[in-house]
Formats: structure tokens, C-alpha cells, sequence
């Protein structure tokens, strides 16, 4: 036990003072946070489905599990929210109502359900990104085919305009 005018007890007062006001800090800022916390269980749950779905797909291919995988997908996690938090900081500064966060978890948002129905594909064996291209291709294409320019109609757009030269 330590004694009342002890040395350190202005230490311990002062680790003290610094761990409640580190505490109110981080109160205030999941209170800033919340208009978005939609935004970030979105991103999660469709991160924790995915992360299921790539396990399930592995063991059917009988691909090892690895640790280094499963942290790369929380450091992912960790990034895309901060993503999301840099687009809402952006958000206020700009002022303008332009919804930059839900911009970027949405997109995020597509780039996980892409991979989810990448891993069904792997699991079930079934071309699910192909048939659902095919789909989506012909209502971009009916879309585009109703809209004019200077009185004529746009060509639809091929897959192969959006490819990546690299590839």
C-alpha cells in the first residue's frame, strides 16, 4: 500500500486523468462517427459473408487455410473503413451534400458482393458472374440504346472497351 504523499502518486494521478480523457475522446469521436456507422456494418457484414464464402470455396478446392489471408481481410477492413471515414471527413469540409461516404461504402459495397458471387461460382461450380454479366449487359445496352445524341442512338458498349490494357 502506498502512502498518501508518496512520489508516484502524482504518476498514477496523472495516468489516470490521461485514460479518462483518452476515453471522452474516443466518445466524441464514435458520436461524430454515427451518422456512417450504417455505411461501416455494411462493409462488415458483406466482409464477414465474403470471408465465409472464400473459406467455403477453399476447402472445396482444397486450398489450405492460411492465418496470413485472414489478417490480410482485417487490415482490408481496417483500411476501407478509414476510406469511408476520410469520405465523411471530406464531406464536411466540402459542405455540399454530396454524400461522399455512402459514394464510397456503396462501391466498396459492389467490390465485396463481386467477390461473394465470385466464391458462390467457386463453390457451386456454376458460371453465377457470367450468366449475371449477360443479364446486366443486355439491360446497359436496352438503357443506352434509349438514350440520343444529337439525334442519333449510342452503339451499345462491348466488355472488352473496359478491360484493362495491361491484361
Amino acid at each position: 500500500m502506498q502512502q498518501p504523499n508518496h512520489p508516484m502518486n502524482w504518476i498514477l494521478e496523472l495516468a489516470e486523468k490521461a485514460w479518462e480523457f483518452m476515453l471522452k475522446l474516443l466518445m466524441m469521436l464514435l458520436l461524430w462517427l454515427s451518422p456512417i456507422k450504417d455505411y461501416i456494418y455494411l462493409v462488415l457484414a458483406l466482409f464477414a459473408i465474403n470471408f465465409v464464402t472464400g473459406l467455403l470455396a477453399s476447402h472445396k478446392e482444397k486450398i489450405k487455410f492460411s492465418a496470413v489471408k485472414a489478417w490480410r481481410t482485417v487490415y482490408k477492413f481496417i483500411m476501407f473503413t478509414l476510406a469511408i471515414i476520410s469520405a465523411y471527413i471530406l464531406e464536411h469540409i466540402q459542405g455540399d451534400g454530396t454524400n461522399l461516404a455512402k459514394i464510397v461504402s456503396l462501391y466498396i459495397g459492389g467490390v465485396e458482393t463481386y467477390s461473394i458471387l465470385e466464391n458462390i461460382g467457386r463453390c457451386t461450380s456454376s458460371s453465377i458472374l457470367s450468366d449475371l454479366w449477360v443479364v446486366l449487359k443486355k439491360k446497359i445496352d436496352d438503357y443506352i440504346g434509349t438514350l440520343h445524341l444529337g439525334g442519333k442512338k449510342r452503339r451499345p458498349f462491348e466488355p472488352h472497351e473496359f478491360q484493362n490494357e495491361e491484361e
